[in-house]
């Protein structure tokens, strides 16, 4: 008998890769990684700004990119930060609707949209903190 194969439940295939990166360092690493030229790149956060969003297209690797900036250092609660998540998940949403031209999208649709994003999101938050505590860890060893 051979295996069932599932597919995924995702409701589009997103034009978009996307993730949270927690300090200027490693924003700076991974535009680095990408090979985002000077020109095209944008600052860490602008002055008094608890997140934002930058968006890159990589015409070499044919993707587009979105990467939530949020400054962990910043002392806000837990709750603040899911909301600053999910203000910059809406963001990637209002620029996955324009990218394949919707225009008059179903409530529900939008809705299952963010929170899917807001997951993975999350998902990427909690690597990232996790990340930075190994670092911390093995700074403390040497």
């Amino acid at each position: 008998m051979h295996k069932i194969e599932y597919g995924d439940r995702a409701l589009i295939i997103n034009p978009y890769h996307y993730c949270i990166i927690l300090d200027e360092e490693t924003y700076n690493a991974e535009l680095d990684r990408l090979k985002v030229s000077s020109a095209d790149r944008y600052s860490w956060l602008k002055p008094n700004a608890d997140a934002t969003t930058h968006f890159f297209h990589l015409k070499e690797a044919q993707k587009n990119i979105a990467i939530v900036c949020l400054n962990d250092k910043k002392k806000v609660s837990d709750t603040q930060k899911v909301a600053l998540i999910v203000h910059e998940a809406v963001h990637i949403w209002q620029f996955i609707e324009e990218y394949i031209g919707e225009i008059n999208t179903s409530k529900e649709f939008e809705a299952y949209s963010i929170q899917g994003i807001v997951q993975e999101l999350l998902f990427s938050y909690d690597k990232a903190k996790n990340s930075i505590s190994k670092r911390k860890q093995r700074a403390k060893k040497d």
